[in-house]
Formats: structure tokens, C-alpha cells, sequence
């Protein structure tokens, strides 16, 4: 359990689920052999506040408020995009009070995330939760537009003291935090989040480098300069064993 005094972030866990059909039977069994979860993020509130990714509530026990941000997801993409310097596009849905507030079940895992005031970039659809005394923001990486195209990259950013939750599609102890001092070069994209600090770009590998490239055209990211990379080793192994999504 992870948190500020008020607030705490609890990971529930569904060991066994009971299916209700022979369809659902011959669906799950294959499922449970794996020792695959499904999880659900418990916050609890005292007389407290938080910030919530739209569309991930499920149920809420107790007398809290919910203030919805006005003007919708995707309007926010469009100025964020059209203004990248301010990263335009604060969105979150704020949950005030006292009680417990339940997340959608999903096989996806939890990574905590502990800000001392800074700011860490994270990929997009990965946020999940965090203290009111973070902001959100949308950010427009404009570095990818060479080899990415489209208006740039479009990442979330967390800014300030307290803790956030993301929701990642590799297993937490699978997860290596890189300590970057210059220069660090992944094999496609590997990273699930980075301190603001670095610069980030897609490049094409060079000649005899990283020949079998994973993105298929030799590209690699790069990021240079003082910071920290969350990086996800495994990642290309889970995606050779079916899709791997970031939503529920």
C-alpha cells in the first residue's frame, strides 16, 4: 500500500473467478493456467483529494465528490498539439472526501510512481492515479515528427510532490529504472516513462548498429542528457504472446 497519510493506493488481486458459462469456462481456464490476474486499484480517501484517468471508476463507497474537467479528452489533444510549449491540455476527473474508490478490473499491473518536485513524462493511456498535488498535463514531443510523422508524440506529463499510479502491461518487478548520465539508446520502444529533463528522439540506427532493429526499419530511441528511464526489458516477450494494451 503506497500513499500519503490521507490517501492510500491498495492493489487488490482476483486469484479465482467462478465462469458462469462454457464459453467463458474454455476462455478463462487457459487464462488462470498462466498465473495471469486480474487487478483492481483501491484508493482510499480521508477528508482528501485525487486525481483520476476518465473512465477507469468503477464503484465509490462513501460520501465523495466528483468535479469532471469541462471540454472533453479530445479537445485538449487539438490545443495541446497546436501549443506543445504549455503542454495545454490539464486532464483529469478530481474525486474529494472521505471513503474507498474502486478501479475497473484489469489484467494490466500497477507501477507506483513517488515525485519529489519534478516532472516525469509518461506514455500515453499508462496513467491511471495520482495525488491532487500533481498535475497532469498533455505533452507533445515535436523531436519524433522526422521518422514518427503527425504533429508529434503525445505523452502525458506529471508534475510535483506525491505519488502516481500507472497502469503498464509488464509485470513491476520487470521493470528497470536506468540511470541516464549522457546518453541511453533503446532497441525500439522499450520505456513506459522518463524524467522531463531528457531529450527524447526516434533515429534511424546507424550502419552495422542494431542491424535486426525490433522497430523493423532500424530506428531506435535515444535520450540524452541527466535523468532517469523506466524501461521495460520484457516487453517484446509479451508482445510475441498476444497483444499488448495499455487499456483495460
Amino acid at each position: 500500500m503506497t500513499g500519503t497519510t490521507s490517501t492510500q493506493y491498495e492493489i487488490l488481486t482476483f486469484d479465482t473467478l467462478t465462469p458462469t458459462t462454457m464459453e467463458a469456462a474454455l476462455l478463462y481456464h487457459p487464462l488462470a493456467r498462466t498465473g495471469a490476474r486480474y487487478r483492481q486499484l483501491k484508493i482510499t480517501l480521508s477528508d482528501s483529494a485525487i486525481k483520476l484517468q476518465k473512465g477507469v471508476m468503477q464503484y465509490v463507497d462513501g460520501p465523495i465528490t466528483l468535479t469532471v474537467e469541462s471540454g472533453g479528452l479530445g479537445g485538449m489533444i487539438s490545443r495541446a498539439v497546436r501549443n506543445a510549449a504549455t503542454g495545454d491540455g490539464d486532464y483529469k476527473t478530481t474525486f474529494t472526501g472521505t471513503g474507498d474508490i474502486y478501479t475497473e478490473p484489469s489484467l494490466q499491473h500497477y507501477l507506483p510512481l513517488a515525485l519529489s518536485g519534478e516532472e516525469i513524462v509518461i506514455d500515453d493511456n499508462t496513467f491511471c492515479a495520482c495525488d491532487a498535488s500533481i498535475s497532469v498535463k498533455l505533452h507533445v514531443n515535436r523531436t519524433l515528427n522526422a521518422l514518427l510523422g503527425g504533429e508529434g508524440w503525445i505523452q502525458s506529463k506529471l508534475s510535483g510532490t506525491g505519488r502516481a499510479m500507472l497502469r503498464v502491461p509488464v509485470p513491476v518487478a520487470e521493470i528497470r529504472v536506468v540511470r541516464v548520465r549522457g546518453e541511453l539508446t533503446l532497441d525500439g520502444n522499450l520505456s513506459v516513462a522518463h524524467t522531463a529533463g531528457l531529450t527524447v528522439t526516434a533515429e534511424r540506427a546507424a550502419k552495422g548498429f542494431l542491424a535486426s532493429s525490433r522497430s523493423g526499419e532500424g530506428i531506435v530511441q535515444r535520450f540524452r542528457g541527466e535523468g532517469s528511464v523506466w524501461v521495460m526489458p520484457t516487453l517484446p516477450i509479451h508482445q510475441a504472446l498476444g497483444p499488448v494494451r495499455t487499456t483495460k
